[in-house]
């Protein structure tokens, strides 16, 4: 099975870096490679928490639990159970980046439980668009069989704007005594509650009041779009977007989003063949595309790739790796399998212009920098590079808290935009 996940790794190397290497804080063409400049003002920089989980119980980056609002948030599960809690007070911190203050934020540990009712679990997810960032806080409780009367298991549902510690809503509902837990799923318009057994409900993410019916499981979501068994809608209207006629649509493998792209995997079956095929939903586009043609198969998980600036880079088995354009519909750049073997590519990241190679060599792993539009090496080591972006932010990876190629840990630091950009250092 081919893992195809954001890569984190950052190297580097001995010795003193050579004038294409030096630090840079603009992009800088071929032809300036060689040749020094002077920075600019150094841009505000946020170190990220040590105890940040950027996708707690996730495979990658961009999951259920990692982005959403337009920024980055995690640090509890997108559920809470009435059977399996994994609520500890101690532990218990969820923490979004908020992009207006540049800091991250928590909501209050505890939530204000009604007297009689017992606390049994807590869980959160992030909902609402990049100015309405809310982080909605949910809690499981119970009160206990008395009398006649049987056990009532009841979800409290408290919405806090990111940077308040007062919710600014609250709603509470009672659900069937059978039900184990329930799964909760952020959009830009609300928040979906989705029992194991019952109905599931879109709320407002500003009072939590109901929007429109949910027929159907509840796959995956993203902003502006809802992934459910009957296929694919408007999270804000309900409107259906897509519905397979040619094939039958599997389940929802995953999402991935960025301010500047929305992306749902999922497999997609000929009704008498029977044979599976790997396909994504371009949910701004609104259009499907079938994703053999980058050489990933049905059982290839591709979750947690990022979307950059409208593009996603894909890798196959043996298909070499395409930047794809979401815009364009075409890949903007391709290296093909020949290529991957004869300079024994392990790995590939792009942001802007630029392509962060790793290469397993005789002399060990090295990691150069490689602009797309010209194909020309810039440097051969880079000290920090741009991972991922956020509404307003770059999140960047810090080559000395670098642990594992492709894990969370590399990322440290958030940088703001100027003008809209990052403003480096691009390596």
């Amino acid at each position: 099975m081919l893992t195809v996940t954001a890569l984190a790794a950052c190297g580097t190397t001995s010795g003193q870096p050579t004038s294409a290497e030096t630090t840079r804080t603009d992009p800088p063409t071929t032809a300036e490679a060689t040749s020094s400049s002077a920075a600019p003002a150094a841009p505000v920089q946020v170190p990220i928490p040590d105890d940040f989980t950027i996708a707690e119980g996730a495979s990658g980056y961009l999951t259920r639990s990692g982005f959403a609002a337009g920024t980055i948030y995690g640090g509890c599960r997108p559920e809470v159970s009435f059977t399996n809690p994994a609520y500890r007070p101690s532990s218990w911190k969820p923490q979004v980046f908020d992009t207006k203050r540049g800091s991250f934020w928590s909501p209050p540990t505890s939530q204000p439980i009604p007297t009689g009712e017992q606390l049994i679990d807590q869980g959160c997810i992030l909902a609402g668009a990049a100015d309405t960032a809310t982080l909605v806080v949910a809690a499981s409780t119970k009160v206990p069989a008395s009398g006649l009367s049987g056990e009532v298991r009841r979800v409290h549902l408290f919405a806090y704007p990111v940077g308040n510690s007062d919710p600014a809503a609250h709603v509470q509902f009672d659900v069937i005594p059978k039900n184990d837990s329930v799964q909760l799923y952020g959009t830009a318009s609300g928040v979906i509650t989705q029992p194991t057994y019952g109905d599931s409900v879109i709320r407002a993410v500003t009072d939590l009041k109901p929007l429109w019916p949910i027929a159907g499981n509840v796959r995956c979501t993203t902003s502006d779009a809802v992934f459910t068994d009957s296929g694919i809608r408007d999270a804000h209207s309900g409107t259906v977007l897509f519905v397979p006629t040619i094939h039958v649509l599997g389940g929802c493998s995953g999402t991935t989003e960025s301010p500047t792209g929305q992306l749902m995997f999922f497999t997609s079956r000929e009704p008498k063949v029977g044979n599976p095929t790997a396909a994504a939903f371009d949910v701004l586009a609104k259009r499907e595309f079938n994703l053999g043609v980058f050489g990933i198969g049905s059982d290839d998980n591709i979750t947690g790739i990022p979307i950059i600036d409208g593009k996603v880079k894909f890798g196959g088995r043996d298909d070499g790796v395409s930047i794809y354009d979401l815009r364009s519909q075409k890949p903007s750049f391709t290296i093909s399998q020949q290529e991957v073997n004869s300079a024994r590519i392990k790995g590939v990241a792009f942001f802007g212009d630029y392509l962060y190679i790793v290469n397993d060599s005789d002399k060990g792993t090295t990691y150069s920098v490689t602009t797309m539009s010209d194909r020309k090496q810039v440097a051969t080591s880079w000290s920090s590079r741009p991972v991922l972006q956020v509404s307003g932010w770059t999140m960047i990876g810090d080559a000395a808290s670098c642990g594992r190629s492709g894990q969370p840990e590399c990322t440290r630091t958030m940088v703001r935009n100027v003008n809209g950009a990052f403003p480096g250092p691009w390596y």
